[in-house]
């Protein structure tokens, strides 16, 4: 398993990416805890994807975003996931915190290309007229 995959790319939308940042660094946590010590890591997570995924809820909710419902229906079968490996026993979920971290790291960073990043737009469009603009260093 990797050591640190790719970071998402930042979408322009602050809140946005604080949020994405977070993520990243819980994941970080996770995946840099020993085996079988991970529960405080885990529990961070699904705290921070509760309040990270709440936030672009009312977000989405509060501007008319289309496709909300899809958007909403993939952070809630996260949420799933990270409550049955939370309801394991710490020897039991060993393994498929593992396998979790892998699946995490593959989600992720397509989940902001396509739908956090509409939702960037959409917002940035309703606030302001326009699309995020976001510069980059080479």
């Amino acid at each position: 398993m990797p050591d640190t995959p790719n970071a998402v790319t930042p979408l322009g939308l602050p809140e946005m990416d604080a949020a994405h940042a977070e993520f990243e660094a819980c994941a970080a946590a996770l995946r840099s805890a020993a085996p079988g010590a991970h529960r405080g890591a885990l529990q961070a997570l699904a705290a921070h994807c509760r309040a990270h995924f709440d936030a672009e809820r009312q977000l989405m909710e509060s501007t008319g975003c289309p496709a909300a419902d899809c958007h909403v229906d993939e952070h809630e079968a996260v949420m799933k996931s990270l409550h049955e490996v939370l309801a394991m026993d710490d020897a039991e979920a060993a393994p498929v915190v593992a396998r979790l971290i892998v699946a995490l790291d593959d989600w992720f960073p397509a989940h902001v290309d396509h739908l956090d990043s509409a939702v960037a737009h959409w917002v940035t469009k309703q606030r302001h007229g326009g699309v995020p603009l976001v510069l980059r260093r080479p």
